[in-house]
């Protein structure tokens, strides 16, 4: 079960998430990163394919001078871009076969949380192939989202 959360504040953001990895039903667990920050106010959380997520995460360094100088609605469209990029390659790689077997096992939910350039928070949500909106007060993501909203 993984269970991620950011929760909004009057001046910030508040990411969470539990560390542990598991490989698909295998019983190998590991402990894991789900939290990245992405730029001086910008950070993500995610749950599911984590190597689908670093992929992610890995493509979004790469434009870190970028999202610095942009609020956070324009980080996560950058985000949905991403994911719907990945989602493609997928796709075109393996055809059909991607859709009934390869891109149920690279499925992840992403929260984006961090302040404004106006200083104001926001927090926003992800799901697959890349679709978003935000959050009123906090966003949950994961299989144990139940338990956030208790």
């Amino acid at each position: 079960m993984t269970i991620g959360i950011a929760l909004k504040y009057k001046t910030g953001v508040v990411l969470g998430s539990d560390s542990q990895v598991t490989l698909g039903d295998a019983p190998y667990k590991a402990q894991g990163t789900k939290i990245e920050q992405i730029g001086k106010r910008v950070g993500l959380v995610a749950a599911g394919s984590i190597d689908f997520y670093k992929e992610i995460v890995r493509r979004l360094h790469d434009r870190r001078e970028e999202i610095d100088n942009v609020d956070i609605q324009v980080v996560t469209d950058m985000v949905s871009q991403t994911m719907a990029e990945l989602y493609m390659i997928l796709t075109n790689r393996f055809g059909k076969r991607a859709i009934e077997e390869v891109v149920p096992l690279a499925t992840v939910g992403v929260l984006v949380g961090g302040i404004n350039q106006d200083g104001k928070p926001n927090v926003f949500s992800l799901r697959p192939p890349g679709i978003y909106g935000p959050e009123d007060n906090y966003g949950t993501v994961g299989s144990g989202i139940f338990y956030a909203g208790m």
